[in-house]
């Protein structure tokens, strides 16, 4: 069953639901308000009742995947999170809402660079609350680091399929791989990856330059 079709939720939810499908089958662009009414179960004017225009709806939609990232924030101030999976099932609109982020960055031009720069100023934002409490450290750029972030974000999304194969299952939102991704990243941003600590520098050290004449 589709979250769309999920029984109790409001004719809105339902419409919004419909409409992070839809753009994300089919595009902004391309998806059209009669197609996510018809997938709502009801009329073209009642989607523009409630959202007022195609741009009102994505809106509504851009604010539903942000609100994730705030979710992630409150967890990660409280010191704890839920596991992936059960966090979907309280939230089965999710997949359609990671897919909708995907197709956004991948139509590239300005949708792309209008989701970067949404995502990482709610990146920077939940760091900067992070710092201010002393859970990140104090030397961080947090407007570089929510950059990374988002750009690390999409790069899951976009490869979430071949990465699910690694992680001991084939859907990065259902264990084993989702518990998997989960312990890893969370693992990777707290205690590091390397056992020693490796300086940036200006210049590689010499032993790692390439001598002449070893390729011939």
């Amino acid at each position: 069953m589709r979250s769309v079709d999920q029984p109790g939720i409001s004719t809105p939810e339902r419409i919004l639901r419909a409409g992070l499908a839809v753009f994300a089958e089919h595009g902004y662009a391309a998806g059209s308000i009669r197609a996510i009414a018809q997938l709502a179960g009801v009329s073209p004017a009642l989607v523009l009742h409630h959202y007022g225009s195609k741009e009102g709806l994505r809106e509504a939609c851009d604010a539903r995947v942000l609100g994730y990232t705030d979710d992630k924030g409150r967890m990660l101030l409280s010191g704890s999170m839920p596991s992936i999976a059960h966090y979907r099932d309280r939230h089965p609109e999710i997949d359609d809402a990671l897919a909708y982020v995907v197709r956004a960055v991948t139509d590239g031009g300005e949708t792309s660079r209008h989701w970067f720069e949404r995502w990482q100023a709610e990146s920077a934002r939940v760091l900067r609350e992070l710092q201010a409490v002393g859970r990140v450290r104090d030397d961080v750029d947090v407007d570089q680091a929510g950059a990374l972030l988002a750009s690390f974000g999409f790069g899951v999304l976009g490869t979430q399929g071949l990465l699910a194969g690694y992680l001991g299952g084939d859907d990065i939102m259902a264990d084993p791989a989702a518990t998997a991704y989960q312990r890893l990243a969370m693992a990777i941003f707290t205690d590091g990856l390397f056992t020693t600590e490796v300086s940036v520098q200006g210049a590689p050290p010499a032993d790692t330059k390439s001598r002449e004449g070893t390729v011939r």
